[in-house]
């Protein structure tokens, strides 16, 4: 697996709004694999439990917040950091 960097991803951001996929399909598709690999990892261990999820005001951020609205089982969420959330994130 190729590891990839932050100017990387700001790269394949950039090209990809150039296609036409914008930031917010870009999150919620990433916050849904995330919601996806949580239940399929987890499932047996949370079900009937909560679960945290730490969000901090970046976009990736963003994919947390997503990721915790798909994630199947009762989830609590703490924004966490400092500065201004994002348009996206909003």
């Amino acid at each position: 697996m190729k590891v990839m960097s932050s100017e990387d991803m700001r790269r394949l951001d950039e090209n990809c709004k150039f296609f036409g996929i914008d930031t917010l399909r870009l999150m919620e598709n990433a916050g849904r694999a995330v919601a996806d690999a949580v239940k399929d990892v987890v499932k047996d261990v949370c079900e009937g439990r909560k679960v945290a999820v730490f969000a901090g005001y970046g976009n990736n951020g963003g994919d947390a917040l997503v990721a915790a609205r798909h994630i199947p089982f009762d989830v609590d969420v703490f924004l966490v950091g400092t500065g201004e959330m994002g348009d996206e994130v909003r």
